[in-house]
């Protein structure tokens, strides 16, 4: 059974309104593997692994829902058919920028 790999980058209001914990709740939902992460662009971005059906949902939850606080402007999304996923879960990952701090 042939896997989607998602690409996705969500613009709009989408740092500090909690969009992060929120795509990670409807991705464990959907048993969807990989990860979500704020972007320098104030963008948020990340990979999901999952069936055709559970991708195809994630996108429409990126693309209306997200976090109660978010506004979302747009998505942009790439898909190719994967074998398997390179990762076991789902989780929020969090940067270290060049002076050692930590990128929300």
């Amino acid at each position: 059974m042939a896997i989607v790999k998602l690409h996705y980058k969500v613009f709009g209001t989408v740092q500090k309104v909690f969009f992060r914990a929120h795509t990670k709740k409807r991705a464990d939902i959907l048993d969807i593997k990989g990860y979500v992460k704020n972007a320098a662009d104030g963008t948020v971005e990340g990979i999901g692994y999952g069936t055709r059906e559970a991708i195809d949902e994630f996108k429409k939850w990126l693309e209306t829902k997200g976090s109660p606080r978010c506004t979302i402007e747009r998505c942009e999304f790439e898909e190719e058919e994967v074998e398997k996923s390179k990762y076991k879960s789902f989780s929020i990952k969090r940067e270290v920028l060049p002076n050692g701090k930590q990128w929300a």
